[in-house]
């Protein structure tokens, strides 16, 4: 087995089958090779040098450049691969790495960091590529303005330095692949199935004992499995193993769990960057264990699931349809007089309201507008009478979508109807417009009928009212509406991905003695600009809300609490050495904080307020311990 780099907690699994006698078990013999500069796994494995490897995203993007390999179990189902930037570096996205140094390996290594800086629009041209060294000198010299990393690794050495840093995921712009994956050839798949099966029964047993026994492996690898290029302390893999977990999820998800959805997402990834070619076909790609007894593609079993059950579906149909035939005259003509009688009534109740009335007579396919109608169509105002042909002759675009979505509620087989749509005639306008498919029984539909109401009033009150509600009437900060609507997203996407969201919430220090020295237009002035400050300061994708006088509130989706600190230390020392100035005064201000992630709370409490009361109880910590600090722990 060919690892992709050294030995440390990322390979643990691999590890504790071996000593666990896991592969043994399944009468394997397993040496673990070592990974390195200069060793890539695809050519190990294509050599037939290795049977079995790890690799990243860079499987697939080899699979769709044709080269045979098989994911068999997908270990991290989030990737570990990040862009690591120094917190003073004044990079915040990645379009802010133009023009700038960018050490990082080559397609095969760096996969997902390559499809990162495309999607942003970053092609090679645009930044200083240089090669990777394999050290964090460049970094901490500051000779480098980012490096290609991983969670688990590189953070550690910059936290030993004490130097803040900043992350840049692929997760968080829309790259979510992934991570490492086990995998094999195609050749060794099909001619010996056994033996790629018994590989990863023992592969995810040990990843089990290994998640589970961590301190038991991190001394195993420290006095067995000693990393040949760059030493790790069992701080360093304890380090690892938190990081590691939190990308496997063996809580949530079991491991080697493998999604083809998400690696058709991967894969329409890499052909809308370029990176590889439409029409692909990941048929084979990701292992099927060779354990079926039926095979489903014979002529036999094609009859029984399609041909017998389809036959006596048509004989059932047919039976029906002369039990139903001989009721239908009967229920045609009472059908007519209770049509008319409908009809009459709703005319005489909308007349006496500013609704239009319209009816699609679907037997003779004509139109009938009434004034109100055709005057909110923008035709003259009588009652009109239209086929389907007379519409495109009219040069209202409002009649076009009128039509147009009529006949798709029809087609669709709808019971009512239900849309507003924007008109020109007489200045723009929004119309209403709620309709049913008039039918009785079980006879075709006969009629499509309903009402047309002029709604722009409502609309603009409506867009009033939203835009009052979403900021705070003083200062136009958004507000504690827009952070919980947001919040309620948010958390739901991370249920439902699997992803980890964080809360923080910050008070100025220096608030209060300055409302009461300089009074409330001072203050106000104050709020704007530490909003502003804060808000450019923390991720594009992130919420900065005013709830009360000097609270705010931080909305982080998809970043743990190790992340926002790291933003918000770095955006501490900003402020701290910054005087806020105003017509009214000038001083230096510090804040204090209490930051909270979803992992921290029960999997039965993960909710907003939860993780609000959590950073609170933080942040009252941090003020009670001497203000102008960060509590995340």
């Amino acid at each position: 087995m060919q690892l992709h780099w050294q030995n440390q907690f990322e390979f643990a699994g691999y590890y504790a089958a071996v000593e666990q006698g896991y592969y043994r078990e399944e009468g394997l013999e397993v040496t673990i090779r070592e990974g390195g500069p200069g060793i890539v796994p695809l050519t190990q494995i294509m050599q037939g040098k290795a049977e079995f490897c790890v690799g990243g995203s860079e499987i697939l993007l080899a699979r769709l450049r044709g080269q045979p390999v098989v994911a068999l179990a997908a270990i991290f189902q989030h990737s570990a691969a990040t862009l690591l930037v120094r917190s003073d570096s004044g990079i915040y996205t990645p379009q802010d790495l133009a023009g700038r140094i960018l050490e990082m390996g080559d397609m095969e290594s760096d996969a997902e960091i390559y499809a990162l800086l495309m999607n942003e629009g970053l092609t090679k041209d645009k930044i200083i590529h240089v090669p990777s060294t394999f050290t964090m000198n460049g970094i901490i010299d500051k000779k480098v303005d980012a490096l290609s990393s991983y969670l688990s690794n590189q953070p550690f050495f910059l936290k030993k330095a004490s130097v803040p840093y900043r992350l840049l995921r692929p997760l968080w712009y829309g790259i979510d692949f992934y991570g490492d994956t086990l995998f094999t050839t195609e050749t060794l798949a099909e001619q010996n199935p056994a033996l790629v099966e018994a590989f990863i029964r023992a592969s995810l047993k040990g990843w089990g004992y290994a998640l589970n026994h961590p301190d038991e492996l991190i001394r195993t690898i420290f006095t067995k499995y000693p990393p040949s290029l760059i030493p790790r302390t069992q701080e360093h893999l304890w380090f690892e193993y938190q990081e590691m977990k939190k990308l496997i999820m063996p809580t949530v998800i079991e491991i080697g769990h493998m999604n083809p959805g998400r690696f058709r997402h991967m894969a329409d990834t890499f052909v809308q960057l370029g990176l590889a070619k439409p029409g692909y076909n990941l048929n084979h790609f990701i292992y099927q264990p060779k354990h079926s007894f039926i095979d489903w593609h014979s002529y036999e079993a094609q009859f029984v699931l399609y041909v017998a059950p389809a036959t006596l579906l048509l004989l059932f149909m047919w039976w029906m349809f002369r039990r139903r035939l001989f009721a239908e005259h009967e229920l045609r003509m009472l059908a007519e007089s209770d049509l008319e009688a409908w009809r009459f009534k709703t005319r005489q109740v909308l007349s006496s309201t500013q609704a239009g009335y319209w009816e699609w007579d679907l037997r003779q396919n004509e139109f009938f507008l009434d004034e109100r109608t055709a005057t909110l169509l923008g035709l003259p105002p009588i009652s009109i009478q239209l086929t389907p042909e007379d519409m495109p002759k009219l040069s209202d675009s409002a009649i076009t979508t009128f039509y147009a979505s009529l006949k798709s509620a029809v087609q669709d087989k709808a019971e009512t109807i239900n849309l507003e749509f924007r008109t020109s005639s007489s200045g723009l306008r929004w119309v209403s417009c709620k309709g049913a498919v008039v039918k009785v029984g079980t006879l075709p539909p006969k009629l499509v009928a309903g009402i047309l109401t002029d709604i722009t009033a409502i609309k603009q009150l409506a867009r009033e009212v939203e835009e009052i509600g979403r900021t705070s009437l003083l200062n136009g900060i958004p507000n504690r509406h827009l952070f919980f609507q947001r919040a309620e997203t948010s958390f739901i996407q991370a249920k439902k991905n699997s992803l980890t969201v964080t809360i923080a919430i910050i008070h100025i220090d220096q608030f209060k003695d300055m409302l009461a020295a300089h009074g409330t237009i001072a203050a106000e002035q104050l709020l704007k600009d530490f909003y502003a400050a804060l808000s450019a300061s923390v991720r594009p994708q992130d919420t900065v809300a005013l709830m009360g006088n000097n609270e705010f509130f931080i909305l982080f989706p998809g970043a743990d609490r190790t992340i926002c600190r790291s933003l918000l230390e770095s955006f501490r020392m900003h402020v701290s050495t910054t005087e806020f100035t105003t017509p009214h005064f000038h001083m230096p201000i510090t804040f204090s904080a209490g930051i909270a992630d979803t992992t921290e709370l029960a999997k039965d409490n993960i909710r907003p307020r939860a993780l609000i009361a959590l950073a609170d109880k933080r942040l009252d910590a941090a003020q009670t311990a001497g203000k102008d600090r960060l509590i995340a722990d």
